[in-house]
């Protein structure tokens, strides 16, 4: 039942310890029971793959995320990814910036990354889109280290957008 997955998604998002010899195993079913898993369950769903990831099931689920037709599939894929927290999940989830249904999700989840996602943040200066840059000017200005500095500086003085200098 959906009661009783939802209890053991939280189960395995709060497990104190990782069983190493269990570790791929429960991230393959956890990646298994990824279609039957709604927008309303992905919080506990993705804080189990937070616990449970492997290199392997990142690859799967970042192989899904550009598949996947359907915004509220893509919507719990950015969840689990952003509980991955490499720079390459998060290359994943920022190439869903310049979707219209999936662009806020994306940059909230890239934003709650934090410095894991800085240097994707910061090829992002550089994109075609003055939004694009915008949005990632403001969360390398929330979440960046000192090496943003220097850029955000110079683009506040020198990008073609009033909006991005801002």
């Amino acid at each position: 039942t959906a009661q009783a997955k939802e209890a053991v998604y939280k189960a395995l998002k709060e497990s104190e310890e990782v069983e190493p010899e269990h570790q791929a195993e429960i991230a393959g079913l956890l990646y298994d029971d990824l279609d039957s898993v709604s927008t309303f369950r992905a919080a506990d769903y993705a804080g189990a793959f937070g616990i449970w990831k492997t290199d392997d099931v990142e690859d799967r689920v970042i192989a899904r995320l550009a598949e996947e037709r359907l915004p509220n599939k893509r919507e719990v894929l950015i969840l689990v990814l952003e509980q991955f927290n490499t720079e390459k999940a998060a290359r994943a989830i920022a190439t869903r910036l310049t979707d219209f249904f999936d662009k806020d999700k994306a940059f909230e989840s890239l934003r709650r990354m934090g410095e894991g996602a800085e240097t994707v943040f910061l090829d992002y200066l550089k994109d075609k889109q003055p939004q694009t840059r915008t949005q990632a000017a403001q969360i390398l200005g929330m979440s960046g280290t000192e090496k943003s500095l220097p850029v955000l500086d110079q683009l506040a003085k020198t990008d073609r957008s009033s909006d991005v200098r801002k």
